[in-house]
């Protein structure tokens, strides 16, 4: 209750003294502040006529016919600017004419010492004294079964295809030429259907192989060669037949098949020209199974045969790789002897340059 009574007590003291605040009195208005108030207005009205006179002018949109009066006065009194561009380009090939001529001119004269080898080389050249340089082929760029099968060996004379027959064999050859096995192939087989009693029916079966071979299917390119083998006893391609047999499996790498096939060909066909090359893979395969012993064994029978082929050579040279490189039979004696006899009895082989590298090496580290 105390506290209420004082509370009442200290609005009733605020409201008292707000009433006791003086009213503020409002001036009187006067004719002279009227008066006054008008003469402002003159002034700020003045004010803003002379701003309005400093600012631009509002725009104004001009006639297009005196547009087009002045444009064409223009192109009267000076010449346009393309004009001037298509004179430029008018001259721009003549000074590039200009240009050339000159070039031509300022090249260098040779000198009468260069024309003076090129004189001299000439004949010899042509006498054969001067030799070209030897291109060294790494040792896969031998002869490979794929592109002895890509030169046809299986192909016929055409003077044995009687003329009816020799457009169609002709046809599919050029089929075989440009790449097109399996329709060379196809070609073949109408062919044996249209002739069935033709000469030559080993030598198409025998094109049918080679274009299942360059085709890459190995299984019946096998099958194809071997019905050769069986049917047609008395036939010129039976060694040809049993040599892509044995092709056939080593581009399959089925070493130990391929093995077989090339012994079976120089056993049952030892007149055969492939008997050489044959003897060779043989010696190959023995290598890449790393039966080293066997494979200088097979290489020496290809020495045997005949030191003067290709084959020779080649066989030497892997000799001397065994010895060299071989662990199990490494003598660098024999290697060095084998680089030398390569240098000595082959001179233009694509090994020589080769051999010559390992004996400088072989002499100045082991020797």
């Amino acid at each position: 209750m105390p506290k209420k009574i004082f509370c009442i007590g200290l609005f009733l003291l605020f409201i008292s003294s707000c009433l006791a605040l003086p009213k503020r009195e409002s001036l009187p208005v006067t004719k002279e502040t009227k008066e006054e108030k008008k003469d402002d207005l003159k002034e700020v009205i003045a004010k803003e006529e002379k701003i309005k006179e400093v600012e631009l002018p509002p725009l104004t949109f001009k006639d297009e016919s005196t547009e087009k009066e002045a444009k064409e006065k223009e192109k009267e009194e000076t010449p346009t600017a393309k004009e001037e561009t298509k004179t430029i380009v008018e001259k721009l090939p003549e000074v590039k004419k200009e240009e050339k001529i000159e070039e031509k001119k300022e090249e260098k004269p040779i000198p009468e010492e260069l024309k003076k080898e090129k004189i001299e080389k000439k004949p010899l050249q042509e006498k054969g004294l001067l030799k070209k340089e030897e291109k060294i082929l790494p040792q896969k760029a031998q002869k490979e079964p794929s592109s002895e099968a890509l030169k046809m060996i299986g192909s016929v004379p055409e003077t044995i295809i009687p003329p009816e027959q020799l457009d169609r064999y002709k046809f599919a050859k050029d089929l075989y030429k440009r790449n097109l096995y399996p329709a060379a192939a196809k070609e073949m087989q109408k062919f044996l259907t249209d002739f069935p009693q033709t000469k030559i029916r080993d030598a198409i079966s025998f094109f049918i192989g080679e274009c299942y071979f360059a085709n890459k299917e190995y299984d019946a390119a096998i099958t194809e060669f071997n019905k050769i083998i069986k049917n047609f006893s008395e036939s010129e391609f039976l060694d040809k037949c049993q040599l892509m047999v044995a092709e056939t499996y080593k581009e399959k790498k089925d070493i130990d098949n391929s093995l077989l096939e090339y012994l079976r060909l120089i056993n049952l066909y030892s007149k055969s020209p492939y008997c050489l090359e044959a003897q060779l893979e043989v010696g190959n395969a023995y290598r890449e199974k790393k039966d080293y012993k066997q494979a200088l064994v097979e290489y020496d029978k290809v020495l045997e045969k005949d030191r003067k082929s290709k084959e020779s050579s080649t066989a030497l040279y892997y000799i001397a790789e065994i010895y060299d490189y071989a662990y199990e039979a490494r003598d660098y004696i024999k290697a060095l002897s084998a680089y030398k006899k390569i240098v000595e009895h082959y001179p233009k082989s694509e090994w020589t340059e080769k051999a010559k590298k390992r004996i400088k090496y072989l002499e100045e580290n082991y020797f």
